[in-house]
């Protein structure tokens, strides 16, 4: 499993998600004024996704994974298909974290598409299911993207994943903080001012 200390930085952020994810697990009681999910943004490689694998070890969710192009069959109708299999297993094994990872690959601006038109149904599955969702279903949906710009407004808009979080590059503490748990990871034995 993930461990809270494997990240460094980002308490804001954690905070903020912990808080949402607290909301949305305690049902009905806890959470009627909670709506929609969470878009993660940031540059790649800034820890996004261990983020959230992090926040489902801690709540002990069942943690659903749709990683970008990765959904995409080339068969009609099969990867609306698997968006409402997603979110019927999210139901069904509540609590659940459904992350999607490199969502604007999922949910592109919709009339790019000049192919088949399967990138416009998705986006067109994914809101249907994303406004279907009910607090007592205990599902909470996190996006995450390094280029927001490429998403359809209509996915990234409140009550679906309208609550954004951004995830910035470590700052100069952050850094050095992770470079020395990986010094002490690795057994070296440097002091702490050869770290910073």
């Amino acid at each position: 499993g993930v461990e809270v200390s494997e990240i460094f930085g980002l308490e804001r952020q954690r905070r903020w998600l912990r808080r949402i994810a607290a909301e949305r697990f305690a049902g009905a009681d806890g959470a009627a004024h909670l709506v929609g999910g969470v878009l993660l943004h940031g540059p790649a490689g800034t820890g996004k996704t261990l983020l959230v694998q992090t926040l489902a070890a801690e709540f002990k969710s069942t943690f659903v994974v749709v990683r970008g192009p990765e959904i995409f069959s080339r068969w009609l109708g099969d990867t609306e298909e698997a968006v409402r299999h997603i979110f019927e297993l999210a139901r069904r094994m509540p609590p659940t974290i459904v992350f999607f990872d490199q969502l604007e690959a999922i949910a592109p601006v919709r009339g790019a598409d000049t192919g088949s038109g399967t990138a416009d149904r998705v986006v067109g599955q994914l809101l249907t299911e994303l406004d279907e969702l009910e607090i007592a279903d205990r599902v909470l949906v996190i996006g995450a993207t390094n280029r927001p710009d490429l998403i359809d407004s209509s996915v990234v808009r409140a009550g679906r994943l309208g609550l954004k979080i951004e995830i910035p590059l470590p700052d100069a503490s952050e850094r050095c903080a992770h470079i020395a748990a990986l010094v002490r990871e690795s057994g070296w034995q440097l002091g702490d001012a050869d770290v910073h």
